[in-house]
């Protein structure tokens, strides 16, 4: 299962670029935890005080998922247990309207801020699940840096960053570094064991990885 916008057909030089990022991996070294104002593990009975009936209501298997697009033009998926209700994964998308919107991470805007400050932020790399680094999507390739919160292990969030086709061009050329062309485009919030499920349960983990706060 894929929230992200995906692309269809696979851009040959993306592959490149991934690799490069995984090895970077393996060397490098708002209202608190929540997404307009929702959290994982509470009730998906709790979405109208969001103040809107979501524009999409989806269901796969055992899970049921719903889109909101936001008054800032930016777009908020919620995916919950359909028998429980309970919220597994939530994921705010840039609705591209204007770089440098605040993202509910405090200090970090949607389309401004960039990997190479993700990982100033929080001192290290983070971890990625190794089937689900990153993948192409309608603009350009999205890479995916994962924390856990010191709050909750259990809990996992995701910052998205997406390199633009041209850019993805320049970095393979070596004419612009990776980790300044990535932007940041999502947000994801999510519950390890689901993660676990749709992206696969090995992972790789930065040699200086700690978790991080989110206040």
């Amino acid at each position: 299962m894929t929230h992200l916008r995906v692309r269809s057909g696979f851009h040959p030089r993306f592959g490149l670029l991934v690799a490069r990022y995984a090895t970077a991996m393996l060397s490098a070294t708002a209202s608190a935890q929540s997404l307009s104002g929702l959290r994982i593990g509470e009730s998906i009975s709790s979405t109208p005080r969001l103040g809107a009936p979501p524009d999409e209501t989806n269901q796969a298997g055992p899970f049921v998922m719903k889109k909101w697009t936001l008054g800032n033009g930016n777009q908020l998926s919620i995916t919950a247990v359909a028998q429980t209700g309970r919220i597994v994964y939530m994921e705010s998308d840039w609705g591209k309207r204007q770089a440098g919107s605040p993202s509910d991470f405090p200090g970090l805007a949607f389309g401004s801020t960039t990997l190479r400050d993700i990982r100033k932020h929080f001192g290290n790399n983070g971890f990625a699940f190794r089937a689900h680094v990153g993948f192409p999507t309608s603009d350009g390739t999205a890479l995916f840096n994962c924390y856990q919160l010191t709050a909750s292990a259990s809990t996992v969030v995701a910052f998205v960053t997406i390199i633009s086709g041209q850019q993805g061009e320049e970095v393979l050329a070596n004419k612009l570094v990776g980790e300044d062309a990535a932007k940041l485009d999502a947000l994801i919030l999510a519950d390890m064991p689901y993660l676990e499920t749709i992206w696969g349960k090995e992972k790789i983990f930065d040699g200086s990885y700690r978790p991080i706060g989110w206040k």
